[in-house]
């Protein structure tokens, strides 16, 4: 009887100092996209050229940031190394820019592989986190699954056309300014003096966008949103306008999830 005492008085101890858990819900993405999203005549001409596979293109991965700051994440002023450019702005370039022929985690090779651009990019997120002193609210980071054929081991799942994407489940938190950011590649062209590019969402996604308006309940499915070029890593001579890539809605998670 006093075991059983001191446990429940431990217990609302611990809730106490827990406080009230704020409402969540867990979601995934869902991506998709047409045999002919970005590739209007004006854009094929500057941007991918006639040797792209425009139709059967491959997107992917899919990387969900989720944070409680507005701003965006490649836009954090910390500059540690001080060779003059922006940590994870720096980070993000690495991504870009990645190979995805290379292979994954082969140090004698001197090409960057996507999965290896993409863990800088999301290990100066990580760093840069409200809980390491940084200036990133972040609550959650999710990539989009790998390969497990043995012929493709550390390959990333992408989608096309014929394809969808469904990435992960993440956590979707009612606290003041949450919201969440989806980019995908590297996109890369077969075209001679084209540059890869990442995509992104023009704007994050926010929390009013999960909820019912009039009841507060978090909604089955939000979107579509779309996933365009980033503007900082256009081609020469690429247009001005956001050029839509793919689409994608956010929908309850039907997958087990740590999140839940």
């Amino acid at each position: 009887m006093i075991e059983n005492a001191i446990k429940q008085q431990l217990d609302r101890l611990f809730q106490e100092q827990r406080g009230t858990a704020l409402p969540r819900e867990t979601y995934q993405i869902r991506a998709s996209r047409t045999a002919t999203q970005g590739l209007d005549d004006a854009i094929v001409n500057v941007t991918l050229g006639p040797t792209d596979a425009q139709v059967t293109r491959a997107i992917g991965p899919i990387l969900v940031v989720a944070k409680t700051t507005p701003g965006s994440p490649d836009a954090d002023s910390f500059d540690g190394d001080l060779d003059g450019l922006l940590d994870v702005a720096e980070a993000q370039e690495v991504w870009r820019t990645a190979d995805r022929s290379a292979p994954p985690n082969n140090f004698n090779d001197n090409r960057v592989s996507v999965a290896e651009g993409l863990d800088k990019f999301t290990n100066k997120i990580r760093s840069r986190a409200t809980v390491n002193g940084g200036s990133i609210g972040l609550r959650a980071l999710v990539v989009s699954g790998t390969s497990s054929l043995s012929s493709s081991a550390g390959q990333f799942v992408t989608f096309n056309s014929d394809t969808i994407l469904i990435t992960p489940c993440f956590p979707v938190v009612n606290e003041p300014g949450y919201n969440i950011e989806v980019y995908a590649g590297p996109l890369t062209s077969n075209a001679p003096n084209r540059t890869a590019t990442l995509l992104k969402t023009p704007t994050s996604i926010p929390l009013s966008d999960f909820l019912n308006a009039t009841t507060g309940a978090f909604l089955d499915s939000t979107g579509p949103y779309n996933l365009v070029r980033l503007t900082p890593s256009k081609r020469l001579g690429d247009p001005t306008v956001n050029v839509v890539e793919a689409t994608f809605i956010v929908e309850k998670c039907s997958q087990w999830s740590y999140f839940q």
